[in-house]
């Protein structure tokens, strides 16, 4: 397949976050001018150690100095105080992608500088107890061999090689295998010179057979190159096959940056695809969750409470089988509210993922009931919609539930205050089923609650049946469902259908 061809599978990867970046010395090098062949030679000029390999280089260095003393000269090597956006732009063009997991053999600091002056959220990870402790909805950064800060962690010396070959265990190593047979790897800034990475990848064959392919963007393709990644499955891309007619350097920065636009094209076609056909996961209630909500009623303020039921309950999928414990719990609570607290019930019924009509409407004479010591108007609009616009709830109900909230009211002894003796009671019965189409015996149950209420206390307010009766006669809106009124009304005052009539002291 030709690069081109090459870059766009990635690409379609990337999109689906199917693709672990592995950094290399060759993403640092512009930034840090220099790279382990020099980085070495460095070294050993100025600390007067014969220039060898470069493993043997940094053991001879370590055997002499110690390797804290080794840690602290790549610290001073490797440490950028800023990010330079020009130099440092293979990391910026590979965090834009928004992908959750990067390797890296690079020791330096360059990325996470990046991420400081960007915002980028990544935990970086050089230990298992980084890993263990990884903050969750943060992206990882990989320190495959170690950092400077730690030493102990640092690949660098011969010595670290051979150690790190003889951890079968090592967990770096599970993750890396775990996460390449998840996904596939792009190599960026590699010649694979490196002779961990190449033992990594001969383990891999010889324990899974056919390594998953990879992909690597090459600065330069030389022989020893192209045979290492027809061994272990990587396919090259080749910048310069991309883009023939420039430079080597100019060919490789356009090919990661035709990358980046692909990835953010595919990601933003797919977002909004999910956008109009992702279902969403849904939280469950458990039996064993709502009996801690019972059993913490009462303990704890009642604004807390709220808080904590919403924690547990807001969009959460309600099994059937538990609805009325969820209600009972809701009543109990709306029982012990005073008006202020009252007031962030709206929000808590609001996320209440209720199914059975019977069971929404208690919820709104609990609401209902709650409300009754409201001093002045506020609330007004959420007790005409209890449930919000998009409402499980029917309002031709509406009437019959503040019925049922005066009568419990009234057997518990708790005045009418007067917030319901004003236009709310109107607004809300005018937005409700035509009582005068109803049975009469539902009728005058309606009436009755509600002359009860007017003849309390003196109010200028026109009584809202009367209001209704003046206004609608005897027209019928088709949308209201009388059978619906009908069968709630009978099952509210069933001791054997209704599974609050102790509750509501009926």
């Amino acid at each position: 397949m030709n690069s081109r061809k090459l870059l766009s599978e990635v690409s379609d990867l990337c999109s689906k976050n199917k693709i672990v970046p592995f950094l290399g010395a060759g993403c640092s090098i512009s930034t840090l001018q220099c790279d382990w062949d020099s980085l070495m030679q460095q070294i050993s000029e100025e600390y007067d150690i014969g220039k060898q390999g470069n493993l043997q280089t940094a053991q001879k260095f370590i055997n002499k100095y110690g390797k804290e003393k080794f840690c602290n000269v790549l610290n001073d090597k490797l440490t950028v105080k800023e990010f330079d956006d020009e130099k440092g732009y293979v990391y910026l063009a590979i965090l834009s992608m928004a992908i959750g997991i990067i390797y890296t053999t690079n020791q330096d600091n360059v990325l996470e500088k990046c991420c400081e002056k960007y915002g980028f959220k990544y935990n970086t990870i050089i230990t298992l107890d980084d890993l263990i402790q990884s903050e969750i909805g943060r992206g990882m950064y990989i320190k495959y061999h170690g950092d400077y800060k730690v030493p102990e962690s640092v690949v660098f010396g011969e010595d670290d090689y051979l150690d790190r070959i003889d951890d079968k265990n090592n967990f770096l190593d599970i993750r890396l295998k775990s996460d390449m047979l998840g996904r596939k790897i792009l190599f960026v800034g590699y010649s694979f010179r490196d002779i961990n990475l190449k033992l990594f990848f001969r383990r891999l064959k010889n324990v899974f057979g056919d390594i998953p392919e990879s992909y690597m963007i090459v600065w330069q393709l030389n022989d020893d190159l192209e045979n290492e990644c027809k061994r272990y499955n990587i396919q090259v891309i080749k910048p310069n096959e991309i883009f023939p007619s420039i430079g080597t350097d100019t060919a490789y920065f356009q090919t990661i940056e035709l990358l980046c636009d692909e990835v953010f094209q595919k990601k933003t076609s797919l977002s909004i695809h999910d956008f109009f056909n992702y279902k969403h996961s849904q939280r469950v209630i458990s039996k064993f969750e709502l009996n801690r909500l019972e059993n913490l009623l009462g303990k704890i303020s009642n604004e807390e409470y709220i808080n904590r039921f919403r924690e547990k309950m807001d969009q959460t999928l309600i099994p059937r089988d538990f609805e009325t414990d969820v209600v009972k719990i809701f009543m109990r609570l709306a029982g012990l509210c005073n008006f202020n607290e009252a007031k962030h019930l709206y929000g808590l019924i609001l996320n209440l993922k209720l199914q059975d009509t019977f069971n929404i409407f208690i919820v709104i004479v609990g609401f209902y009931m709650a409300h009754n010591g409201n001093p002045n108007k506020q609330g007004m609009s959420e007790l005409c919609n209890p449930f919000g616009h998009n409402a499980p709830y029917r309002e031709e109900l509406l009437v019959l539930a503040l019925a049922t909230a005066f009568e419990v009211l009234r057997k518990r002894n708790i005045p009418i205050s007067d917030f319901y003796r004003g236009d709310i009671t109107s607004i809300i019965t005018d937005r409700s089923i035509n009582v005068n189409l109803l049975p009469v015996e539902i009728k005058q149950y309606i009436v009755s609650e509600f002359d009860t209420v007017w003849k309390q206390k003196h109010t200028t307010c026109e009584h809202p049946i009367k209001r209704q009766n003046r206004l609608k006669g005897n027209s019928e809106n088709p949308k209201h469902d009388q059978k619906l009124v009908c069968n709630i009304y009978a099952m509210i005052h069933d001791e054997n259908k209704n599974p609050y009539f102790e509750i509501m002291n009926l």
